[in-house]
């Protein structure tokens, strides 16, 4: 609705509809299942037919003077051949996030004929521009099946003081909707976790950057800098300095271990990968840089471990990611398939176990200094750097479970199984 705007759908477009259906729509009860059959049975998942009980309505208009050209980007003269059709409708997807998308569907397009990714401030163009040249380096130097996992770069223009990029659309059904749909099989679920372990796994392989040995460089890199630019954006809790002290002296002990970075793409999660049967595509590269192994798979493996759990409000993400990193079964099935995803993607990798903790600590240090830059590229209010970011609940976590994360025997990942 209008008070928590989450999207814009043309109804006049027959395609959008069944597409937002079958690609983003989910139903994570029975009830809603049977909304969703209903509508199916009703409107044939037609918008125009739709349109006569549609619940809202949207009215835009430009604010101030009209400018000189086309208020909306798909009139803009610099679109790609793939854009320049009449009659392309946005659906736009508005929900979070630093940026809006559009997706233009043709009159009678059965899917988005593009993406085109709006940031909401001048500030986030930096990102988009990052984005674009990612997707170029990426093609030129994956593999063809990797490859073709990854959006196609169609250019960037400027609209104003916007950089907006656009890339290939990417087709299949986002691993979040699959994952937490009610009825969503359990094997689908884990299926779902092995391809992305395995896509990922693959993607740092081809995309390893170097392997050095530890050392003091990578302990200034990876450990006294972040947690040093963590001490001035946050400040610091007594059980946070007691965290990073153990985790300083845990990684003088690392001497001669090596460690691979890699292209991280610090986004891996389930709203960002899409599946159409055995294949996935992978896209928002906008956050892309090098960056130790493993650390993309322990944000994604959380997520996913929230997901199947459906961890919606804050205290039960924590208490997810308390049982799925600390808690006493390993056994359950979920955890269980989560270590042994990280197990398999740190044998291809070939990681030592003994960097697991520290680059855990890693993960969630970065994670949140990331979302302390994004609130003030968003101009949100700094009076209170701790509000609104939910990352720092998982530091906290770590820090009451410091003692067990860096005892002499490390966090365990279960033995990968046979391929």
């Amino acid at each position: 609705d209008f008070s928590e705007h989450r999207m814009y759908l043309p109804l006049d477009v027959p395609g959008a509809l069944r597409w937002y259906v079958e690609t983003l729509h989910n139903a994570f009860t029975p009830w809603q299942r049977l909304r969703e059959w209903g509508l199916r049975a009703a409107t044939g998942l037609d918008g125009r037919r739709f349109a006569a009980v549609a619940p809202r309505l949207a009215v835009t208009a430009v604010a101030g003077q009209a400018p000189p050209a086309a208020p909306s980007v798909l009139g803009h003269p610099a679109l790609p051949t793939e854009l320049r059709q009449p009659g392309l409708r946005p659906l736009m997807l508005t929900h979070g996030g630093d940026r809006v998308v559009i997706l233009p569907f043709a009159g009678d397009g059965a899917r988005p004929a593009a993406v085109l990714k709006v940031p909401r401030l001048p500030g986030f163009n930096g990102r988009t521009e990052n984005e674009h040249e990612t997707l170029r380096t990426l093609r030129s130097r994956l593999d063809p099946l990797l490859r073709d996992s990854v959006p196609r770069p169609l250019g960037t223009l400027r609209h104003g003081e916007i950089t907006v990029g656009i890339e290939s659309y990417a087709p299949g059904e986002l691993l979040f909707r699959s994952m937490e749909r009610w009825g969503t099989s359990r094997q689908q679920r884990l299926d779902d976790l092995t391809l992305a372990g395995a896509w990922l796994a693959e993607f740092h392989f081809q995309s390893q950057v170097s392997r050095t040995p530890w050392g003091e460089a990578e302990v200034s890199q990876w450990v006294e800098g972040p947690f040093d630019a963590y001490r001035r954006a946050f400040g610091s809790t007594e059980q946070e300095r007691r965290l990073f002290a153990d985790a300083r002296e845990y990684a003088g002990s690392l001497d001669g271990t090596p460690l691979p970075i890699v292209l991280q793409h610090r986004d891996f999660t389930v709203w960002n990968i899409a599946r159409s049967g055995r294949a996935l595509a992978v896209f928002d590269w906008e956050g892309c840089r090098p960056g130790p192994a493993l650390c993309d798979l322990l944000h994604f493996v959380t997520h996913w471990y929230e997901a199947v759990h459906h961890a919606h409000h804050e205290a039960a993400r924590q208490h997810s990611f308390r049982r799925l990193f600390f808690g006493p079964d390993r056994r359950e099935t979920f955890s269980e398939a989560a270590h042994r995803a990280v197990a398999q993607y740190m044998q291809r990798l070939d990681i030592g176990r003994q960097l697991l903790p520290l680059l855990l600590v890693y993960t969630w240090v970065e994670l949140a200094l990331r979302r302390f830059d994004q609130q003030r590229l968003q101009e949100e209010a700094a009076s209170a750097p701790r509000e609104g970011n939910r990352y720092l609940g998982i530091v906290a976590i770590l820090a009451d479970g410091r003692q067990r994360l860096f005892a002499r025997e490390p966090l365990p990942a279960s033995r990968p199984r046979p391929a």
